[in-house]
């Protein structure tokens, strides 16, 4: 998606207060299937003192026409000055960031299960999962030292051929065949 009108970008501060941003000048979301993982790019007018502080901004969302059309983590920010005042341009990536920029812990699981997975690879990083599919444990699954996080999930999920992990729009996990 890019550019349309009727967007509205949102931020959530390190503190966890939750910010709508002015209305955008220009934006771009693009979506994948995992790898590279979804982004996001909006600039908008922006004026200083408004409360907030875009250096302290960990989370991005998207709205249009009231529905939520991408959910991540913002990656860069800035505000530039020009002859018409402020413009803020922030950018990022789908909340998959979290698990392709974070190492797995090495470990040997004798029967790992979806719950496991999740426990122990998703759920710390504050990620939710839309659906859980019974999925039976895989036998010997072993998480290899430097292993991202993602590629863990993706090893686990490619276990039971055809299931690719992908995040939806409000930044949940979906762990069930396309």
């Amino acid at each position: 998606r890019r550019g349309e009108s009727g967007v509205r970008g949102y931020v959530t501060d390190t503190a966890g207060r939750q910010w709508l941003l002015p209305q955008p000048t220009a934006w771009r979301m693009e979506y994948t299937a995992g790898m590279p993982c979804d982004s996001f790019w909006m600039r908008c007018p922006w004026e200083a003192g408004s409360g907030t502080k875009p250096g302290e901004w960990s989370r991005f969302w998207a709205e249009h026409g009231g529905e939520r059309v991408f959910t991540g983590v913002v990656d860069e920010c800035q505000v530039e000055q020009s002859g018409n005042g402020s413009v803020l341009e922030l950018s990022g990536r789908g909340m998959a960031a979290l698990l392709l920029d974070n190492e797995a812990l090495p470990q040997d699981y004798e029967a790992a299960t979806l719950a496991d997975i999740i426990r122990d690879h998703v759920a710390p990083y504050g990620i939710q999962v839309a659906a859980r599919p019974s999925l039976p444990p895989v036998s010997r699954f072993s998480v290899a030292a430097g292993s991202s996080e993602w590629s863990v999930i993706y090893q686990f999920a490619q276990y039971y051929s055809g299931i690719t992990p992908r995040f939806d729009p409000t930044g949940r996990l979906l762990l069930e065949p396309q």
